[in-house]
């Protein structure tokens, strides 16, 4: 084979080399990034979810309460005192979630502050129908 042949080889093979390393480094850069997106939308979904059992939970206590204000029974409060003990630990879940962004945080703390304007409402209206039930 001439000097020349293998020359030209070598320029092919190199290039192709160069290539393929831009390539790959191409693909472990958008890899990564898309591991991070990956983790991010995981991170989202969790704050979702933890928002959305502080509502399950409200209603949850709301339901009963009303259960027991039109029936007079208190079997219709477990949901009502299950959600009594459940809000502080979803909360603290959202809470808990959001610790890295300031802004979710007040937010967190303003759904904090009508939870419990909510709660300390439907207290008052048990107590005025247990006060009111007859024994």
């Amino acid at each position: 084979m001439s000097r020349k042949l293998i020359r030209k080889l070598q320029i092919g093979f190199g290039i192709s080399l160069l290539i393929l390393l831009v390539s790959s480094s191409a693909s472990y850069v958008s890899i990564k990034n898309q591991m991070n997106n990956r983790g991010q939308v995981i991170h989202t979904q969790q704050t979702i979810e933890a928002a959305n059992q502080i509502l399950i939970d409200l209603q949850n206590a709301e339901t009963g309460q009303r259960g027991y204000l039109l029936t007079g029974k208190a079997s219709f409060l477990a949901p009502y005192y299950e959600s009594l003990r459940s809000l502080p630990r979803s909360i603290a879940e959202a809470r808990s979630l959001t610790k890295d962004d300031p802004q979710q945080l007040r937010r967190i703390d303003s759904v904090d502050q009508l939870v419990n304007k909510q709660l300390i409402a439907l207290n008052e209206h048990v107590s005025i129908k247990s006060l009111a039930a007859p024994s």
